[in-house]
């Protein structure tokens, strides 16, 4: 930037967002009068203003007019061209800028946002495609990464995507998101893909293999623990393999499609506890198991539609999601119909909200989280 000292101020030249220079009056206080060169030029509230007179109509011409002859002799090639006098029929505007071309600005620079394309977190489980049906051909708002529960919120809280399904108990370990109202994989009742795998009576566990990819899942699990089964069993993450968990440890802990499609029944003194069935015997509320969260500064009003739009396009299609993403085997296929259709929810309703805050409360009372904080939710 060059500065010319003119009078009482300094007049400097710096190029706009537009290309063109831009020439203003600095170091003077809001509603001074500048006398300078003759001429007077009045400040606005922030110190600075485009050249402007107070009094004396011909020597400010005449600064307008060669700021101009400047201008368009710096101007690249291209555009319109100059008329005689150096005066750019498309930008100028007797020395101001232009209200429409202004708002044209503004308004374009929203549309860009609002198309803006962010990085999305999503789980690959089967429970989860509903909620991302037909996201895949709108390349125009979404880069969709697939990553299990745990992996997902460890990339919504290191910033390698913007917005993601996270587990549940995730949203107290971060401060600045925000959810997605009215979207959740929650359950109301038996949830069927998370549950304790066990050979003892949940009373005589005293070791758990939990699968490493759960969050929200283990977060219940010490809570029921606690609560239903009164026991202090040690935890220990593993694979989600259940022969080699059950080897280890006292009982296991599965999640997901694994959960799902155990078949429990061919083990001997195998007994599956729904984790879901154990917290509504407890609360008498329904579970939010994840919901779609994350930065306010990058996701927009169209991002959320297209979510609203892709949930409501997969209840639509659960038969089909079942079949495309659930085991070809016929019998495991039919679970995966009757999984989608009668054990998972995705919306999130008052009931809902009110199992959530449930849940964050009986969490901090363990400690597994430091604080609980009110959700906030994106604008509608």
């Amino acid at each position: 930037m060059g500065r010319r000292r003119t009078g009482a101020g300094f007049r400097a030249a710096a190029p706009a967002a537009d290309g063109e220079a831009d020439h203003r009056i600095r170091g003077c206080p809001s509603g001074c009068v500048l006398a300078a060169a003759g001429r007077q030029y009045r400040f606005d509230s922030g110190g600075l203003a485009a050249v402007r007179p107070a009094i004396g109509a011909g020597g400010f011409g005449f600064r307008r007019g060669r700021c101009r002859r400047r201008l368009s002799h710096r101007r690249p090639g291209g555009g319109r061209e100059a008329d005689a006098g150096g005066r750019d029929p498309a930008t100028d505007s007797g020395g101001r800028a232009r209200p429409g071309r202004t708002r044209r600005v503004l308004r374009s620079a929203c549309d860009r946002r609002q198309m803006s394309v962010i990085r999305l977190g999503a789980v690959e489980y089967l429970n989860a495609r509903p909620l991302v049906h037909g996201l895949e051909a709108r390349s125009d708002l979404f880069s969709i990464h697939y990553d299990v529960p745990a992996r997902v919120a460890s990339m919504l809280h290191s910033g390698r995507v913007d917005l993601a399904l996270i587990p549940s108990i995730e949203y107290l370990r971060g401060t600045h998101y925000r959810v997605v109202p009215d979207i959740a994989v929650a359950s109301d009742g038996p949830v069927a893909s998370v549950a304790l795998f066990t050979t003892r009576p949940p009373t005589a566990v005293r070791s758990i293999a939990v699968d490493a990819s759960s969050r929200t899942a283990a977060a219940l699990l010490r809570i029921l623990c606690a609560q239903s089964f009164d026991i202090e069993p040690q935890l220990h993450a593993m694979p989600p393999d259940l022969p080699t968990m059950l080897k280890r440890c006292d009982a296991a802990l599965l999640i997901g499609d694994v959960a799902l499609f155990t078949e429990h029944e061919t083990v001997v003194d195998l007994d599956k506890i729904d984790l879901g069935e154990e917290w509504m015997a407890l609360a008498n509320l329904p579970f939010i198991w994840a919901f779609w969260a994350g930065r306010p500064d990058v996701v927009t009003p169209a991002h959320i539609d297209a979510l609203r739009e892709a949930r409501a396009a997969g209840l639509a299609a659960l038969d089909e999601i079942a079949s495309a993403h659930g085991p070809k085997d016929e019998e495991q296929a039919e679970i995966a119909r009757a999984y989608l259709q009668e054990n998972v929810q995705f919306a999130m309703n008052e009931e809902g909200r009110a199992g959530l805050k449930r849940f964050y409360a009986e969490a901090v009372d363990l400690d597994l989280v430091p604080e609980t904080h009110a959700v906030r939710y994106f604008e509608s």
